[in-house]
């Protein structure tokens, strides 16, 4: 993530200062889009087999949601670990 910080300051997009913060902020956005992504995919391959699962998945990501913000839990040196 820290060359995609470093792109965004050639094109004039971020000072060059506040590089490390941007790349957290990738790894962070990465990380859920992975994450989002993954429970769409599945939801729509579980619906293309007849299995209805879109109001499951809805409350399923609201929970989780909830979850990841107040409860907290491991934490390592990166994002992405």
């Amino acid at each position: 993530m820290q060359k995609a910080a470093e792109y965004f300051v050639q094109e004039g997009a971020c000072q060059q200062d506040r590089i490390p913060e941007l790349a957290y902020m990738l790894e962070v956005w990465f990380g859920r889009l992975i994450t989002y992504g993954s429970l769409l995919v599945i939801t729509v391959v579980l619906n293309q087999t007849g299995i209805d699962t879109t109001v499951s998945s809805l409350i399923y990501l609201r929970f989780y949601t909830i979850l990841r913000k107040y409860v907290g839990g491991y934490h390592a040196q990166t994002h992405m670990r």
